[in-house]
Formats: structure tokens, C-alpha cells, sequence
């Protein structure tokens, strides 16, 4: 393994594509595809989604053993599924997504023996970084996780994907009281953690200056919105990368396709 890694292009175009791969287009410098897809051999920098603390929902790819659906998971590891009082799968309700249990370091130990493998695919396949999604899953755990839960997972799994030779983005996950705040650079051990951030709606939110003053120019944005879009551009489309999305990320044969920038 190697200690090096690449740091994507600060200010660099982004296309954001974890609705299915495509050409990206021209000027991307940075494109943001599925562990499952392979890098796109037209970005300088490649990102690899690595949904981390929560199942990919049922019926989500054919291939559901390599996508780690919440049945897969049931099948083959369900003591790392968090459950309730009375024995329930913990779901978020809005993508229909069981969470994973990281409560004990037994339980986040078993589950990196498994995700370990995806940040190695990953680094395999070419990739230059992971964007580790659903940090904020302790805000849907019904008090069962809480964020130092999360924290101590990711102090195993930053270091790894560092010494594979991958950066690791912040997603989301901004917030000072349950979020990683201004710590998100250096929560590890105070000289490592995220290397830049990929953030969803901080135009909407009003949140972009924040993940500025950790990241500078290596903050990527996906609006949803043209509202928030506009505001996003209006306030920080010079300081970080912002582009409008449809909110199911489609390729560009869709006819909801959107994908535009400042």
C-alpha cells in the first residue's frame, strides 16, 4: 500500500453520477461514480461512492451480493444491522435504507473487515478517492448511534483508505453539534482526517462558507434546486465548484437529465 494520494483539483468542475455512468461533460475535471462502476477515463480525478453506514436499498442493481442490499445483508452479516428494542431493523425511511450498527468496536471491527475490501476495490479500479456517504446516520438511528459511534468508525477507516492510496471526502455532515464541524480535517488524530468535501444543497442550506473554512476551494456542491442553485452561485461560485442536478441523477438519455454549473 501506498501513504501517497492525490487531492482533487481545487475549483474543479464536478459531474456527479451515481445515477449511471456517462461521458462527462466538457471541462469535468472531476467525476463521482458508484464503488460498483468503473472511474471515468475522461476526469483527471475520480471519486468512488462507498455508501458507508447505511445498506444499499433492495432491488437497487441485479447484481445485489457485489451492491450490498439490505437482503444481502440479512443474509450474510445481520448481527451488524442495527435494531431496535424490539428486534426491528433501524431504516431510513426516506431512501428505504437499513443502518448499520457501529456501536460497539467488536461490531465496527466486523463490519470494516467487509467494507475494507470496498476501498481497495476502489483503489484497484483507479480511483483517486472515496466519498463515504451517510455520516449523519446517527440523526436516524432513534438515539441508538451516536456521532462519537461514527467517529470512532471512521478513525479505522480514514487511515486505511490513506494507506491505500485514496483521499476521503467529508459528505455532508457540516453541523457543530451532532456534525464533524471544523474538526472534519483533522478528527483522527488531530493532523488527519477528510481531505476535501462533497456537500449536497449548501447553497439551500446556507451552509457552503462553513465547508469552505475547513476546505478552501476543495468543496464540491450538487444543488437540486434552481433556487438554491442560483444563491449557491450568487454567493460562492467563485470560492468553491457548484452544479444543479436532478434529484435522481440521471444519465443524459433521461429526459429529467439536468446537470449544469455556475
Amino acid at each position: 500500500m501506498s501513504t501517497e494520494y492525490a487531492l482533487p483539483p481545487a475549483h474543479g468542475s464536478l459531474s456527479y453520477q451515481l445515477g449511471g455512468s456517462y461521458s462527462p461533460p466538457d471541462g469535468t475535471a472531476i467525476v463521482v461514480r458508484d464503488r460498483t462502476e468503473l472511474p471515468s477515463p475522461e476526469a483527471d480525478y475520480n471519486v468512488c461512492y462507498v455508501n458507508l453506514l447505511q445498506t444499499q436499498p433492495d432491488g437497487s442493481a441485479p447484481d445485489a451480493a457485489a451492491y450490498g442490499t439490505t437482503a444481502w445483508w440479512l443474509a450474510n452479516h445481520p448481527t451488524l444491522l442495527l435494531r431496535d428494542g424490539a428486534g426491528a431493523l433501524v431504516i431510513d425511511g426516506e431512501w428505504n435504507e437499513a443502518l448499520f450498527d457501529v456501536s460497539t468496536a467488536d461490531k465496527r471491527q466486523e463490519l470494516f473487515g467487509i467494507q475494507q475490501e470496498w476501498l481497495s476495490g476502489c483503489a484497484s479500479a483507479g480511483f483517486d478517492a472515496i466519498e463515504p456517504d451517510n455520516l449523519d446516520a446517527n440523526e436516524r438511528s432513534d438515539g441508538l448511534l451516536t456521532h462519537s459511534d461514527i467517529r470512532d468508525y471512521l478513525t479505522i477507516v480514514v487511515p486505511y483508505a490513506h494507506d491505500a492510496g485514496l483521499a476521503i471526502a467529508q459528505k455532508n455532515a457540516i453541523d457543530t453539534e451532532h456534525g464533524f464541524g471544523n474538526e472534519g480535517a483533522t478528527f483522527v488524530n488531530g493532523t488527519e482526517g477528510f481531505d476535501f468535501a462533497i456537500v449536497e444543497q449548501c447553497g439551500a442550506f446556507d451552509e457552503c462558507a462553513d465547508y469552505a473554512a475547513v476546505y478552501g476551494e476543495r468543496v464540491y456542491d450538487i444543488e437540486y434546486d434552481s433556487s438554491g442553485f442560483a444563491h449557491a452561485c450568487e454567493e460562492y461560485g467563485s470560492a468553491i465548484s457548484i452544479e444543479l442536478r436532478d434529484r435522481d441523477l440521471s444519465t443524459p438519455s433521461d429526459d429529467a437529465y439536468v446537470e449544469e454549473r455556475c
